[in-house]
């Protein structure tokens, strides 16, 4: 690929994304892992040793993210855990479809109820989740769970994809919301990027909320014992507005930005 023309690829690679978007805008960057499937397939066999994988997109992401505001989320648990083990700049969510969502189920249980993707990320000190958005309104009581454990949510629109759902994740306390035809589906008359609106609110150009800022978001539980002399999680702002990214639960030491912790036994 390192002499193909940059234009014409079937895909972007995560390198030339990174470098030519403009660094005002966020990337929510969804780590794609098969998983073996409920009835026992298999979604691909033939698949990288999951270490070598993530310890590719890491890499990448750390030599050409610079002073972007990145969140890494995907549907896999353990990669959840190696994401949040190898690295501690940028936060990571758990994606869950929950149940009845029509897609197949896998086969590891911390995906089937967003209950169950709570108690893994508490657990494992992960940020929070990224929830379908019509399992979320089954049972909007789920929310005050997620909440009172100080954990993030996303939530991802799939078939309820309308302004009308839009607004009412944000009225029950969504922290950011995924959805499709943002000139349709968001009310707001004057349509600016969050993350512009955020600096200007007194936000640090290095992805981390400053001092200054009145807006700190919930984070995961407390991992500053293992974080670097001088981090430390910050204690949710409830009066903050929604759809920020978080950022990570610990200030890191840019000198650290290439060290990638060892590999990571899987079962």
């Amino acid at each position: 690929l390192v002499d193909e023309d940059q234009d014409h690829l079937a895909f972007p690679t995560l390198e030339s994304a990174l470098n030519r978007v403009d660094a005002s805008c966020g990337f929510n960057i969804e780590v794609k892992f098969p998983q073996k499937l409920k009835d026992g397939r298999h979604e691909h066999k033939d698949m990288m040793e999951m270490n070598l994988f993530i310890d590719q997109v890491l890499r990448t992401v750390f030599k050409h993210g610079q002073d972007r505001k990145i969140v890494f989320s995907t549907f896999a648990p353990d990669i959840c855990s190696m994401l949040i083990n190898k690295q501690n700049r940028y936060p990571v969510l758990l994606l869950t479809q929950g149940a009845d969502s029509g897609y197949d189920d896998f086969m590891d249980p911390r995906t089937w109820t967003i209950q169950a993707a709570v108690w893994f990320c508490q657990m494992a000190s992960i940020q929070g989740i990224s929830a379908r958005a019509d399992d979320l309104l089954r049972d909007t009581a789920q929310i005050q769970l997620i909440k009172s454990k100080n954990q993030v949510l996303f939530s991802w629109t799939d078939s309820r994809n309308d302004k009308e759902t839009v607004q009412y994740l944000k009225d029950l306390g969504v922290d950011g919301i995924i959805y499709d035809r943002m000139d349709q589906n968001n009310s707001k008359q004057v349509k600016e990027s969050i993350f512009l609106a955020e600096q200007r609110r007194g936000h640090s150009d290095s992805g981390h909320a400053s001092d200054s800022s009145h807006y700190s978001p919930a984070s995961s539980p407390d991992r500053s014992e293992s974080a670097p002399p001088g981090g430390g999680s910050s204690s949710p702002d409830r009066t903050s507005p929604s759809i920020p990214l978080p950022p990570a639960v610990a200030t890191v030491d840019p000198s650290a930005k290439s060290s990638i912790l060892p590999p990571i036994k899987t079962s």
